[in-house]
């Protein structure tokens, strides 16, 4: 199964950041024995940098989006840290009535992975949901992961 969890800056504002964690790894640990995979978010910049560190240190997969304001909204992902090495930078993707177009190079990242014989068979279908629920009034956002690996 795949767990959705949104938010943990909401957990943030009403309990103290070791309890937090605490819970957060006992979820973790549930997911890996269930042989599950999860998803989590954190609004970025609203907590100290400790804070964020220390949540952000449980997970294998961290995904940060974007969203720039020109004459258009433009979004953005960056693959901050991944079960494998991509160059983190950000690159645009887009959403529209034919689905979610990422960039080339993460395309071919989640392609790689999906051909290595481990258990992350789904990781596609999760990057996937990440970009399709972000929603379009929120504010910048850390998706965290934690894929089986």
């Amino acid at each position: 199964y795949l767990l959705a969890f949104d938010s943990i800056s909401s957990l943030l504002l009403y309990h103290a950041t070791q309890r937090v964690v605490h819970f957060l790894r006992n979820i973790l640990v549930r997911l890996e024995s269930d042989d599950a995979s999860g998803i989590f978010t954190l609004v970025k910049n609203a907590h100290d940098i400790h804070t964020e560190t220390s949540v952000s240190l449980m997970f294998s997969n961290i995904i940060e989006l974007e969203r720039r304001f020109d004459n258009d909204v433009k979004r953005f992902i960056k693959l901050v840290k991944t079960l494998g090495y991509i160059e983190p930078e950000f690159a645009e993707f887009t959403i529209d009535r034919d689905g979610i177009h990422l960039p080339k190079r993460i395309e071919d990242f989640i392609e790689e992975l999906e051909t290595k014989k481990s258990r992350i068979d789904k990781i596609k279908l999760h990057y996937r949901y990440i970009v399709s629920s972000y929603p379009e009034d929120s504010d910048d956002v850390f998706f965290l992961l934690d894929f089986v690996k």
